[in-house]
Parts: structure tokens; sequence; C-alpha cells
């Protein structure tokens, strides 16, 4: 009874467009999306970062709206090419910026995926010890710069000898998930794909 009349007074309504409706993304919004479904190199990227998906993204990551985890997550693990791997490792937040938002959103959206793949989220095993500035408007050197020394393993007996997944919501110039994943080669993983959701645009 309480539910039902929520549901009077405070409809449901898609996250992005506010259209009422049961589906924290509508059908509409969800066929606005642009798939890209390609490689690069060991990269593999689900979609572009622009128009539903971009505004998903930001109403995820930046106000607190974590009920679009469950679609983008869905969209994630129903575009994955990577069938096997031993646990997946989100790209970690250092403990400030995980304090500020209350959740890593790569961690998040990968638990739709975990399940279909019957492989474990390790949060905990690659840490972010040094806490940069936003990196998406940087440009690569900038970048480089930044993110050096920015990632270790807390816990390399846990990933030597294994095959990972790293998971990551936006890739644009590639160097945050390069030092991650050349951080987790070093402490031992025998390999480690990426898997991003969003691939944005260069300038």
């Amino acid at each position: 009874m309480i539910k039902l009349l929520l549901d009077m007074l405070f409809p449901p309504r898609c996250a992005v467009c506010r259209t009422a409706g049961d589906d924290v993304l509508c059908q509409s919004c969800g066929s606005k999306i642009v798939m890209i479904r390609k490689h690069e190199g060991y990269v593999f990227c689900v979609g572009a970062y622009e128009g539903v998906l971009e505004r998903a993204i930001k109403l995820l990551k930046f106000h607190g709206k974590k009920r679009l985890a469950q679609p983008l997550g869905q969209l994630f693990a129903n575009h994955n090419p990577y069938l096997a791997a031993d646990a997946i490792i989100p790209v970690p937040l250092h403990p400030n910026r995980l304090r500020e938002r209350g959740f890593n959103q790569s961690a998040l959206i990968s638990t739709l995926l975990a399940e279909k793949i019957k492989a474990p989220v390790l949060e905990n095993v690659l840490v972010r010890k040094k806490d940069t500035k936003h990196l998406f408007e940087l440009g690569k050197l900038e970048r480089q710069k930044t993110i050096e020394g920015a990632f270790e393993v807390a816990s390399p007996h846990v990933i030597r000898g294994a095959s990972l997944i790293l998971v990551d919501d936006i890739y644009t110039t590639g160097v945050t998930t390069e030092t991650c994943r050349k951080t987790l080669l070093e402490a031992g993983a025998i390999s480690v794909k990426v898997l991003v959701l969003s691939r944005a645009r260069l300038l």
C-alpha cells in the first residue's frame, strides 16, 4: 500500500528523459545509445560517450543516481566479448573521492558482468594512492604526468597468475587504463583485458 501511494504521488520515471514509466532507462532512451562494440588493441569499447549514455553516466557518477547502474551494467554484460576471467578489477577511486561519492561506479556496473561470467569483482586489490584531479579534460601528456605512480596492487598474491578484466566507465586517451593494466601485470597477473562502457571522442 505504501509503495502504491508513493507511486501515485511520485510516479516512477526514466532517470534520463524523465518520462513516466517503470524502467530506470526507458526503451526510447535505450534505443538512442550509440553502440561501438569495437576493440582498440587490448581495450573493448561498448558505446560512445555522447547523448543518452553520457547523460546516464554523469547522473550515476555525479548525481548519485545509483539505480542507473542496473541498466548500464546490463548493457555492459550483454556486449562483453570476454567469456572468462579469474576476476574483475574496477579502476579504483582514491579514498577521498570514494568518500565524497559514496561508491565506485566502475564496481557498480561490473555486478551483472560478474554474475554472467561467474567471476568475482575485486575492489580492494588495485588501489589508487595518488589523489589526482579530474582527468577527463586533460590532454594525453598532462594525463601521463598526473597519473604517474597513482596506482599500486595492495594484495599481489590474489592476482598472481590470474587472468583479469579491468573495467572502467569512460575511455579517452587510455592513459588511466594503460597505467592500471601495467601495474597489474607487474604485480603478477598473467593477462589483463580492458572493458570500458563508453568511448569519448578526442577533441
